[in-house]
């Protein structure tokens, strides 16, 4: 997961992701420190409790992501207005080369607004698929839900349901897939058990 921290002390106990090396784990933290630890069961359940918990508790921080979002959005559209007033005043020839200078400065801005916009995208994405598998971790980890991998192309969930990580989904191991992997296996999930149902009821009608 990405960091939610709003200050320096809340990123040196902010967990990112741990990784299996050998017998041991490494937990990276969000200051970029790393702790080596045995991998234990027991270990590896105290890294997973303290992101479930991490996750739980970044509605402070989605809030003010969100905000600066939208004030970056704002920014972005305002920019992109007066680079283009600024440009048709340099098609009609007006104003000499402030215009011009008007233009290139707003459509620097335009970007720049544009980047921090995208930043933000990419960390409220992280907390909704952190948050949709903390609700559905039990589900997406069932062995009874053969289908719920079908018509999902990602190389990084092909690669990690080639490892030998057991459950292969938790908080950690899903750091690389995207929001919409996570949703997919939900929603595949979702209509497994539809049909499921519907078998059930078939069943029962015939008796």
């Amino acid at each position: 997961m990405y960091s939610y921290c709003t200050s320096d002390e809340e990123r040196e106990d902010f967990i990112l992701y741990y990784e299996k090396k050998d017998d041991n784990m490494v937990v990276h933290y969000a200051d970029n420190d790393q702790i080596v630890v045995p991998y234990t069961e027991e270990n590896k359940n105290k890294v997973l409790t303290k992101m479930r918990k991490q996750v739980k508790n970044c509605n402070s921080f989605l809030e003010d992501v969100s905000y600066s979002r939208q004030i970056y959005k704002n920014r972005w559209v305002w920019s992109l207005g007066f680079s283009f007033t600024f440009l048709m005043l340099c098609f009609l020839g007006i104003g000499g080369l402030i215009p011009l200078f008007g233009t290139t400065l707003f459509a620097c801005l335009a970007v720049m607004n544009l980047k921090e916009n995208h930043v933000c995208n990419t960390y409220i994405e992280d907390i909704e698929k952190n948050t949709l598998f903390v609700e559905k971790e039990e589900e997406i980890n069932a062995p009874e839900y053969k289908n719920k991998f079908v018509n999902i192309t990602s190389v990084n969930l092909d690669r990690l349901l080639k490892s030998k990580e057991e459950p292969k989904f938790n908080l950690s191991t899903i750091h690389n897939l995207s929001y919409y992997d996570i949703y997919q296996i939900v929603e595949n999930i979702k209509h497994e058990k539809m049909f499921v149902d519907k078998d059930k009821v078939k069943t029962y009608l015939k008796k």
